[in-house]
């Protein structure tokens, strides 16, 4: 992940994905006190613009706790304009003493359907899980399709046109961005969109629909680390993808939300639902859609 100590910062336009922080030292690294500090960015002083970025899938882990697996704000002036927070493993921004303001944002499926945010924020206009006081907010699943580490609102998301309606917001490039020019909420919502629109090209990739369900031996396996969970979808649906032990007990859900007809992979990093390490040995993954249900076994070798 990121460490900044200071300055004038802008993060535009990025995806800060499958980032890990242990321990309280800059960058994640080690540290006495054993707390772990903003698996995506740790942020220690300075004035930090982040907009039009997808923060997802980061990891902060401690025995001891941790201060955010997205974004931990510790002193300094802070703006998120824009920006998607989901799948992180913990609370996806924590705020010690800074000023941070977020806006026109989503931020859902953190820290495993709990808390999403910790600390004092202004928000406005922004989708968060669980609801959050201020102008314009809204708590309601975004309906986001899920392309690897992309997280990208589709039609019907109730996160189209209800971002902050100054004109200075709207959106100017469809797609990536939906419906009309009011601001669409989370990372490809406003003029800042236009910047990704090269992610049509992965769109068009990925949107070709397969006739039947497919799931796909996970890649590597055996792993060590990090393993590919790949699946193909016919139709629209819920999707529940979740890890198993060899004795049927539930490790980790990895996808628990609605995606569309195509190909869909995630990333299970051999932790458990706390962000714990698991051991090595035999798992399953079990994913159910719709008409399908199946399960494949995996080796985990530490």
């Amino acid at each position: 992940g990121l460490y900044i100590d200071s300055g004038d910062i802008l993060i535009e336009n990025s995806l800060i994905a499958n980032n890990t922080a242990r321990g309280t030292a800059p960058g994640g690294m080690q540290g006495n006190s054993g707390y772990a500090y903003g698996g995506a960015i740790d942020i220690e002083n300075g004035e930090i613009i982040i907009k039009n970025s997808i923060i997802g899938s980061n990891i902060a882990t401690s025995s001891h706790g941790t201060r955010g697996s997205g974004v931990h704000c510790a002193n300094g002036v802070i703006a998120m304009e824009n920006n998607t927070f989901a799948y992180n493993n913990t609370v996806a921004v924590y705020n010690t003493n800074a000023s941070v303001r977020i806006f026109n944002t989503i931020i859902y499926f953190n820290n495993d359907n709990n808390e999403q945010l910790q600390g004092e924020f202004s928000v406005s206009y922004s989708d968060i899980l669980g609801g959050y006081e201020g102008i314009g907010n809204i708590n309601m699943n975004p309906v986001m399709q899920q392309l690897g580490d992309f997280h990208i609102i589709v039609e019907g998301s109730p996160c189209i046109d209800v971002g902050n309606p100054d004109p200075t917001y709207n959106d100017t490039c469809f797609p990536p961005s939906l419906g009309s020019e009011r601001n669409d909420i989370g990372a490809h919502g406003g003029p800042g969109g236009c910047d990704w629109q090269s992610l049509n090209e992965v769109i068009e990739i990925q949107s070709q629909i397969p006739e039947s369900y497919i799931m796909a031996q996970n890649y590597p396996n055996p792993f060590n680390s990090k393993t590919i969970i790949a699946y193909h979808l016919p139709a629209s649906g819920v999707v529940n993808l979740t890890i198993y032990n060899i004795l049927g007990k539930e490790i980790k859900q990895l996808v628990y939300q609605y995606q569309l007809s195509g190909n869909h992979k995630v990333i299970w990093d051999g932790s458990d639902r706390n962000g714990s390490t698991v051991s090595s040995g035999i798992y399953y993954y079990l994913i159910k859609s719709r008409d399908l249900l199946e399960s494949n076994k995996m080796v985990l070798l530490r």
